[in-house]
């Protein structure tokens, strides 16, 4: 029993401290400016083969650094961020509203 209750309190501090560290990474200063800027994560099926990824990677940067008010855009396979961490589509100027789906105009970028 002694022991059980050990390894249950050992635990416990594990998960407090991973938590306080996880909180500690996502407040640490990332190095740049990210008020007006939107991450956006577009997944292509493998199927469509490497050239093809390519090409609508270079299709979608294209629409993108013509669209107005675009001062840069960049494409990248590996983002700022790796996984879920809160963060979604979003502006600036319309924050995120909890439980509200993203829905963009079709056959906009």
């Amino acid at each position: 029993m002694a022991a059980q209750v050990a390894i249950a309190v050992a635990l416990l501090v594990g998960a407090g401290l991973l938590v306080r560290s996880l909180l500690s990474v996502l407040s640490v200063d990332r190095g740049f400016d990210a008020e007006n800027r939107l991450l956006v994560t577009v997944s292509i099926p493998r199927a469509f083969g490497p050239e093809r990824i390519v090409q609508i990677g270079d299709e979608i940067l294209a629409r993108l650094q013509t669209a107005p008010d675009v001062v840069a855009a960049t494409v990248s396979g590996r983002p700022l961020t790796r996984g879920s961490t809160g963060m979604g589509i979003g502006a600036a100027d319309q924050p995120d509203v909890p439980g509200q789906r993203f829905r963009g105009r079709r056959g906009a970028m």
